[in-house]
């Protein structure tokens, strides 16, 4: 299939898709996607990586409260929720930009039929939640991984990011 664009609905179907993968295997935790909260609460932690190309530019991103994000970088790193204490603000930026990576990577390999040209970029930490502007469009997504709620954010800019 020739490189296109991708519409807002179809990386948002994806990136769904794609995280509930990626939180069962990097994780170990079932993962649900809440449809009807898209407008999660602020004071959140979180990290997001793009994914460019010619014809696309998004980021996907996973971010908690602080609490949430140390119990995700403690099962990322095999530990349980009471060692998640334990954890010193590296460690889990490093887990969580880990975890958008992996969800990234997941991402592209599922949209590569139609854009093969897709790149990702580097992790990138983030306090508060990713909001869009006149040239973007941002979507959360409120998640369920185990028992600590999340979200799941996507920013699609140009064309894409109004084509709904």
């Amino acid at each position: 299939m020739q490189d296109q664009q991708v519409s807002f609905l179809r990386w948002s179907d994806v990136a769904k898709l794609a995280f509930v993968e990626v939180a069962g295997a990097s994780l170990g935790r079932e993962t649900t996607i809440d449809e009807t909260n898209t407008d999660p609460e602020p004071g959140h932690w979180g990290s997001v990586v793009s994914l460019v190309s010619g014809h696309n530019v998004t980021c996907v991103g996973i971010s908690s409260t602080q609490e949430g994000c140390r119990i995700l970088a403690a099962a990322m790193l095999g530990m349980d929720a009471a060692e998640a204490e334990e954890l010193s603000h590296a460690d889990v930026r490093d887990s969580i930009g880990e975890l958008a990576n992996i969800l990234a990577g997941v991402v592209k390999g599922r949209l590569s039929d139609e854009d093969s040209a897709l790149t990702l970029g580097l992790p990138l930490f983030i306090d508060g939640l990713v909001e869009g502007d006149r040239r973007s469009r941002a979507r959360h997504f409120a998640c369920l991984v185990g028992d600590t709620r999340c979200v799941l954010t996507l920013l699609i800019g140009g064309e894409n990011s109004v084509a709904a």
